[in-house]
């Protein structure tokens, strides 16, 4: 899930189930929105947390790409870059958290 607070105010907006094809439980963890305000970017962390233990741990490393809707009100998962570093015990390691966007050409 991810939710949407108000930029101006500060007021909690829509709750996005983020849940897709590519992901069952996603955890999202820094978020960017494109230039064009028509996509939103999400580093969805790993499984084995590498920054210690905590909540942020999810099914599916990578990025996740969302479209935004109605004035960012709503939003639909369109596609996940996945991401992965299998250690030799089969553990996988891979746990992005970070991401930036830029304008290009």
């Amino acid at each position: 899930m991810l939710q949407v607070y108000q930029g101006r105010n500060g007021q909690a907006g829509e709750t996005i189930n983020l849940r897709s094809p590519w992901a069952q439980a996603p955890a999202p963890d820094i978020v960017a929105q494109a230039p064009d305000g028509r996509a939103v970017y999400a580093a969805t962390r790993g499984p084995s947390p590498l920054s210690g233990a905590h909540a942020a741990t999810g099914d599916a490393p990578g990025l996740l790409v969302l479209e935004v809707r109605k004035d960012g009100r709503e939003g639909v998962v369109r596609g996940h870059v996945a991401v992965s570093n299998v250690l030799d015990n089969g553990r996988e390691q891979a746990d992005p958290h970070g991401l930036a966007v830029r304008r290009t050409g």
